[in-house]
């Protein structure tokens, strides 16, 4: 009896090599919520659910309070003119010290937030354009990551289950390949290596015109080899019914399956 063994290696190498990427994607993505939470909404929200409230006082003595002054590098402590302010508001009875170099003994108008309870001489500013732009702006953009590592890891987790048995689905002819670094600040390594397979269909694809030119990209780690003009490959995208993205191709019946991007070349200009 003969034993067929199937050869996983590349598909593995390259499953294993999107697994850390994700692991790092999701970190990022985590650390940009939190960015963008703490920086841009944090500070809208609070302006558009809290509420502030003029309230008439009085300031019935002049004292001095400890404040930082200076830019970041020369931070430092200083002893600032202040008033006591004692006003009501809804039957509590305040009183505050406030620094102030304005400001003189007698009736004077306070703004007290009723959610923080914090009083100041100084009315609350509006939420300015900017505001509002970067908290959507970073919102969409964080959506968008969101959705392409959503994405990403259902393509992970197709070609791990990805059936070797299944029959090609399209064949390519390979017209030219080019070797490139993909980091150029980095050692040429076969990690940091990729391989671009400009190819042209050989026989009909569904929803991929006749001789429309197509770029298949390949890591160096995952591929048997760099393949030559004038080779045939035959393939099948991962996702059914897909025209372009991850697809798993081989040299022949024999030969073992290896995953590529597949896209369409853009024209030189």
């Amino acid at each position: 009896m003969t034993t067929t063994t199937i050869d996983r290696s590349h598909l593995s190498t390259f499953t294993k090599a999107r697994v850390r990427f994700h692991l790092l994607w999701a970190v990022v993505l985590m650390l940009g919520v939190g960015f963008w939470s703490l920086v841009f909404v944090g500070p809208v929200v609070a302006q558009a659910t809290e509420r502030t409230e003029p309230v008439s006082g009085v300031a019935v003595e002049e004292t001095t309070v400890m404040q930082t002054q200076g830019s970041r590098r020369s931070r430092h402590l200083e002893e600032v003119r202040a008033v006591v302010v004692e006003f009501e508001y809804a039957g509590t009875q305040y009183r505050e010290t406030l620094a102030t170099d304005d400001e003189q003994l007698g009736d004077v108008t306070v703004y007290l937030n009723t959610s923080t309870e914090r009083v100041s001489f100084d009315a609350p500013a509006p939420i300015d354009f900017w505001g509002w732009f970067w908290g959507i702006a970073g919102g969409l953009v964080l959506a968008g990551g969101l959705i392409a590592y959503v994405r990403s890891i259902a393509g992970t987790i197709r070609l791990a289950r990805f059936d070797t048995s299944r029959t090609p689905e399209f064949a390519v002819e390979v017209t030219s390949t080019n070797v490139r670094v993909v980091n150029q600040k980095k050692a040429a390594t076969p990690k940091n290596t990729a391989i671009d397979i400009s190819a042209v269909p050989a026989s009909a694809i569904d929803g991929i015109p006749a001789g429309r030119e197509l770029v298949l990209t390949a890591q160096a780690t995952a591929a048997p080899g760099v393949p030559q003009p004038g080779t045939r490959l035959e393939g099948v995208f991962v996702k059914a019914g897909a025209t372009s993205g991850l697809a798993v191709v081989r040299f022949g019946a024999d030969a073992a399956w290896w995953p590529v991007s597949i896209g369409e070349k853009i024209a030189d200009v």
